[in-house]
């Protein structure tokens, strides 16, 4: 208690000054821990072996722009693919994005099919989600989905750009597709790729064009035809038809959290949590005040396995 007692005796006989440069030193130390500590807790980007490892897009030997590049990761980082494939796999750069994507999920498998690889990357930095394939497609996509242990949920097209082999990997990977799976194409603006998939499109009716989603054309690279770009196909799966059925895609979700799945009700449709808090609440809030958080709403279809016992959630 003494001691506690002596400290504003002794800063009481400083000049105010002193004291007021003091403080600011002292703040000024600690503030500087402060950030030293945030820095050190971010993620660094650019080693492949801490979370996080989007810095990948800038070393990874591909001849992707950068835009393409993006979107590869944040596609597998937001689609998290349990099984994927990698037709033409060149020095290794789409394969380096993929599995590094993969990592930061915490699951998923990348096969990669080119008889002639030219692997320009460390192995260690594929995080053992990697299995190479050095044959010829589409002969080699039987053994690949053996490898990657069932049917693909992302495939990667990105092989010789002719018309008469890109239609031979669409005719033998749509076999080795699960339902819901996305082919992606690069140099999609290719003559013979696009018309490749525009007839792939036009003859099965489970295959749902999403168009091109990255459009930065290269126009000097041959005088025949432009390069580069991404396209994407789904695989409509039986249950979905070509609309996707929300609910089994969210119901595995929930249930990797330990959560239930709410109903999909028509009293909820017009239900957002910010919207209802701050300006109107909807049908569905209403009827859970009137009810003392019991609603008596029904759902819009008989639950089905993954949604049994399931009740509305408190956002």
């Amino acid at each position: 208690m003494a001691s506690k007692g002596m400290m504003p005796a002794i800063k009481s006989m400083l000049p105010a000054k002193l004291r007021t440069s003091l403080g600011d030193a002292r703040r000024g130390v600690r503030n500087t821990f402060r950030a030293a500590r945030k820095r050190i807790a971010r993620a660094d980007l650019y080693r492949l072996d801490t979370p996080e490892r989007v810095g990948v897009v800038f070393t990874a030997p591909s001849d992707m722009r950068i835009d393409e590049r993006l979107f590869l990761y944040s596609f597998i980082r937001g689609f998290k693919p349990q099984r994927a494939l990698e037709i033409g796999v060149a020095r290794g750069g789409s394969a380096a994005i993929i599995t590094n994507a993969m990592e930061d999920n915490g699951a998923g498998r990348l096969v990669g099919v080119d008889p002639t690889p030219d692997l320009r990357i460390d192995m260690k930095h594929l995080h053992g989600r990697y299995t190479l394939l050095t044959e010829y497609s589409p002969q080699a996509i039987p053994a690949a989905r053996d490898a990657a242990g069932g049917p693909f949920d992302f495939v990667l097209i990105d092989g010789l750009h002719m018309y008469d082999q890109v239609k031979k990997d669409i005719a033998g990977v749509v076999p080795h597709l699960a339902d819901g799976a996305y082919i992606l194409f690069h140099d999609a603006f290719h003559y013979g790729v696009a018309t490749a998939i525009r007839e792939a499109v036009e003859a099965d009716d489970s295959l749902v064009d999403c168009g091109y989603l990255c459009r930065t054309a290269n126009v000097a690279a041959d005088r025949w035809t432009p390069y580069n770009g991404f396209r994407l196909l789904r695989r409509a799966s039986a249950s979905d038809g070509k609309s996707v059925d929300v609910e089994h895609v969210v119901g595995p979700l929930y249930a990797a959290a330990g959560r239930q799945r709410p109903p999909l009700r028509r009293d909820a449709l017009n239900h957002d949590v910010w919207y209802c808090r701050e300006v109107s609440p909807c049908e569905r809030c209403r009827a859970e005040a009137s009810a003392g958080n019991g609603s008596t709403a029904e759902p819009l279809a008989k639950p089905d396995a993954a949604t049994a016992g399931s009740s509305p959630v408190n956002l």
